[in-house]
């Protein structure tokens, strides 16, 4: 028998914990700001975009939006993404896809701060996915598959499970956590 999730009710409680470690964050002299890149006029990118901003704004992290040109070449989206790596103001990165065909994401996902990967692209963060490592840096839609069975308490423990999707940001990372958790 199958059970419905409300998602709204563990991001309720999540975003109480979350609104807190801001506050220590402003308190501490630090304005918590995410980079958000975006190489094309797909209007799902654009919409998402705008929904991650008012997230954002409402819990009172700062965006930086970077929005290229249409035909951007790869060498400056890599610059600016250098750029963001190095900038001590930006505190995550989210990288928009899927990138233009000119914009290889394979050098985007390597090139990317493993610390301010926000969905967990680069190889790095894959990589403790992979070996099983708790403190994983988890891309954000897993993370919040995560959450919700951690709030429903659902174990999935020798249960079958079916992932949708083969995405390095979805999909694969998904299958091999639940797999690690011996689904």
């Amino acid at each position: 028998m199958g059970k419905s999730l409300d998602g709204r009710e563990v991001a309720k409680a999540l975003n109480k914990q979350t609104a807190t470690q801001i506050e220590s964050l402003l308190e501490a002299g630090i304005a918590p700001t995410l980079a958000i890149m975006r190489a094309d006029e797909n209007p799902a990118s654009i919409q998402y975009e705008k929904s991650a901003a008012r997230y954002m704004d409402k819990m009172g992290i700062a965006t930086k939006h970077i929005v290229f040109e249409e035909g951007v070449s790869e060498g400056k989206f890599l610059a600016v993404l250098d750029q963001l790596n190095d900038d001590s103001g930006v505190h995550g990165i989210l990288v928009m896809q899927p990138l233009p065909r000119a914009i290889s994401l394979a050098r985007v996902s390597e090139r990317i701060s493993p610390t301010k990967d926000i969905d967990g692209m680069h190889p790095l963060n894959l990589g403790h996915i992979m070996a099983g490592n708790k403190k994983a840096h988890l891309p954000s839609t897993v993370k919040a598959v995560v959450e919700l069975l951690r709030y429903y308490d659902i174990s999935v423990s020798k249960k079958a499970v079916c992932v949708i999707g083969k995405s390095n940001t979805v999909g694969k990372p998904l299958s091999v956590l639940l797999l690690n958790e011996r689904a």
